[in-house]
Parts: C-alpha cells; sequence; structure tokens
C-alpha cells in the first residue's frame, strides 16, 4: 500500500491484549502503518492466516511473559507460514524482554512509563522498521 507521498506503507497487526488504548492511539497515529489491531491471540493467528487479506510485515504484541502473548509468539514463530513476520514485544516487565528474546523476538520494546512516550517510542519503531530495515513481502502464498 502506497503512502500519501507515494512512499510504501507496512501491514502492521498490533495485539494489544490489555486493550491499552495509548498504546493503540499511539500505533494508530505512525505515518507509515497500516494498523490492525486485535485483543486476543486467537484472533491474530486467524488474522494472520486468512488469506483474504494480505498477511502483516510486522507484529507489534504486548508482551508480559506469560499467556497469551507468549503463545502466540511461540505459534508464529514455530509457523512455517508466519515465521518470517518479524515481531516486536513491548512491555514494562523486567523480565520480558530476556524472555521475549528466548522465544526468537525480533526486537523488544520497554513500555514508556507514561502515555506521551509512546509517540516517541512508536516514531523510533516507524522509523527503522518502515525506513531503515527490509521486511518480508506481503504476500498471501507464503
Amino acid at each position: 500500500m502506497l503512502h500519501e507521498d507515494g512512499d510504501e506503507t507496512v501491514e502492521v497487526l498490533l495485539f494489544a491484549a490489555s486493550g491499552d488504548e495509548a498504546l493503540t492511539e499511539a500505533f494508530d497515529r505512525a505515518e507509515r502503518f497500516d494498523l490492525t489491531v486485535v485483543n486476543d491471540a486467537e484472533t491474530a493467528l486467524d488474522r494472520m492466516r486468512s488469506g483474504e487479506v494480505p498477511p502483516p510485515q510486522l507484529l507489534l504484541m504486548e508482551f508480559e511473559g506469560d499467556g497469551e502473548g507468549v503463545e502466540l509468539l511461540q505459534t508464529v514463530k514455530a509457523d512455517e507460514q508466519l515465521r518470517r513476520i518479524p515481531v516486536i514485544t513491548i512491555s514494562d516487565s523486567p523480565t520480558a524482554c530476556e524472555q521475549s528474546y528466548d522465544e526468537q523476538a525480533n526486537a523488544h520494546v520497554e513500555r514508556p512509563a507514561d502515555p506521551d512516550g509512546f509517540d516517541e517510542a512508536v516514531d523510533r519503531i516507524e522509523s527503522f522498521w518502515v525506513r531503515a530495515a527490509t521486511l518480508p513481502p506481503v504476500t498471501n502464498d507464503s
């Protein structure tokens, strides 16, 4: 998909289990993200595997080191169809960084302490993953 200035946008799936509005709104404001938000792992997997819409090029996810986040990350990285999707975890848990890398996340971002910090964090994510990194192509038959 093209952004209004002709540059490509990135298909992003945000797994926001907590329903944190500050997090969701900050990612939604990102200029280069074509964002879809889901609040449970089953819906995230359905969205990634549907074949009806392009799969995400980037999975951003809340990750507290237990529950649905861990299961979703493990499932994505074990699935031949999904494992190339880069996964960025976001958390304020002191153990989440290590655990997310142990589970093969591609990056971890510390959750900002105040809602205003989300825009800066999202800008840094967008800057690297959209402007610097080369992401897998969007295909329905990967």
